[in-house]
């Protein structure tokens, strides 16, 4: 090969290479449209009475195996609607091994849930952490049991979302989205994407009545996931409470402005807990300035929304970790095309609490019913 020829399939390479990026984090379908999942049906467990089945999808973004669980409100064959929970935090069976590993983050340890996320390749960083040999610290909710599926409901309170949802005869879905173990946010929006797309092959599930609900990062993922481009999964409502919708809006939040906002051991308790997420952020989308970013902006989303899609958006206005005003201006940049639940409490408590401390603020008990009841209405 002489030079010229070296320096064409040099540059094409790098050109297919970045093509292979932007798909992945853009459009997202080029290399899913080859994928069919799931596995075969997998009992793992009995949740009151019902059968609860494993699947897995291969994540197309990092080649890991992805799992979700699913529950059918009885054993009688027919389409059924179905409640697809987006779960983040909640460390699966499979990762015990990596479980296993993981150190209590020492100068955190009133905040219990806190783990080292050992596994993040440093050169993959925008941001180094303070932890043990600058690892990030991340929050985890514990080991999932997955015949306990209630444990995942609880996190909307109220009355448990799922067994809400079986009793009135629709199925649930848990997709594990698995934040931790290094994973990036395209492979966390593939993760839920893959389990949506499955449920579309399922002959025991009704295609036009498919709803997703996440919470935080879940919340996120979930709005992410129904804006793929160039991939329409057919989701007939979406709720997302407490939810990052505007990647550089909040990168800024937390570097700047809680700068300005809080004492110095606070803004730095506060900037810790976001460098998980920044880190994710960058390993996908480049660099802060990058035009990649764009995908994950508020008029981003709102121009991609679906309009088939009804959204339910909820927020808290002490809400220190990711301010209610992310739901506000999505709600009001779709107009009448989505709804919103904001739950007036004051301000965030800038002074006396960093932003896992004061997490998403005061929501009510009741939000559940107010949810379920939604939900209700868009799955008729």
């Amino acid at each position: 090969m002489n030079v010229r020829h070296f320096l064409l399939a040099t540059v094409a390479s790098f050109l297919f290479s970045q093509a292979q990026t932007l798909a992945q984090v853009l459009d997202l379908p080029t290399r899913l449209a080859q994928i069919r999942p799931a596995t075969a049906n997998a009992h793992v467990a009995t949740y009151n009475g019902r059968n609860v089945q494993l699947k897995t999808t291969i994540n197309s973004s990092d080649g890991k195996m992805d799992y979700f669980t699913i529950t059918y409100p009885s054993a009688e064959i027919k389409r059924w609607p179905v409640l697809v929970m987006v779960a983040p935090y909640i460390v699966i069976p499979q990762d015990a091994a990596w479980v296993a590993e993981l150190r209590q983050a020492p100068p955190l340890r009133s905040i219990p849930s806190l783990r080292i996320d050992s596994s993040f390749p440093r050169e993959a960083r925008a941001i180094e952490c303070l932890g043990r040999g600058g690892d990030c610290y991340i929050n985890l909710q514990g080991p999932a049991n997955y015949s306990n599926l209630a444990a995942e409901g609880d996190v909307f309170e109220g009355p448990n979302v799922v067994d809400a949802a079986l009793a009135s005869g629709c199925a649930v879905v848990v997709s594990y989205v698995r934040f931790y173990q290094g994973r990036s946010f395209a492979a966390n929006v593939h993760t839920v994407a893959n389990a949506i797309e499955a449920l579309t092959l399922d002959p025991q599930i009704d295609q036009d009545r498919i709803a997703l609900l996440g919470r935080s990062w879940g919340g996120t993922m979930a709005l992410l996931a129904v804006t793929i481009s160039n991939r329409p999964l057919p989701i007939r409502a979406v709720v997302a409470e407490a939810a990052a919708i505007d990647g550089p809006w909040i990168i800024g939040y937390y570097l700047n402005e809680l700068k300005v906002k809080q004492p110095t051991d606070l803004y730095l308790l506060s900037l810790e807990f976001s460098k998980p997420y920044y880190n994710r952020l960058h390993r996908s989308l480049g660099p802060l300035d990058s035009a990649d970013w764009n995908y994950f902006t508020i008029n981003s989303i709102a121009a991609r929304w679906p309009r088939q899609t009804a959204l339910l958006l909820i927020c808290s206005s002490n809400d220190l970790m990711v301010p209610c005003q992310q739901s506000v201006d999505l709600d009001n940049a779709l107009g009448n095309r989505s709804d919103l639940l904001k739950f007036e409490f004051g301000l965030p408590q800038f002074a006396t609490e960093s932003a896992l401390q004061g997490s998403h603020g005061t929501l009510p008990a009741s939000r559940g019913n107010q949810i379920l009841s939604w939900l209700a209405d868009h799955l008729r």
